[in-house]
């Protein structure tokens, strides 16, 4: 099985661009790293409850090789970071 949360960023969104890989393979792999560690670490407070929609939603619209340069690469951000939804 391949460690997808081993990879860089830039990795991990070549491999996507490439479609070596799928947005919702990298993001459930993420999820279970996080669902493992995060105990211990206390470090994410909240998930994204529709990120699975959100990676199949992108997995759907695939741009390709025309994808920004992070693009499907998960990401987390700061609580004290204005968002949408949050």
């Amino acid at each position: 099985m391949t460690d997808y949360t081993s990879w860089t960023a830039t990795e991990t969104a070549r491999r996507i661009r490439d479609r070596e890989v799928s947005v919702r393979e990298v993001t459930e792999a993420h999820l279970a790293r996080l669902e493992a560690v995060n105990p211990r670490l206390n470090a994410v407070v909240e998930v994204a409850t529709d990120c699975l929609d959100q990676a199949d939603r992108m997995d759907a619209s695939h741009p390709g090789q025309d994808a920004p340069p992070l693009w499907g690469v998960p990401a987390t951000t700061k609580s004290n970071t204005d968002q949408i939804g949050f």
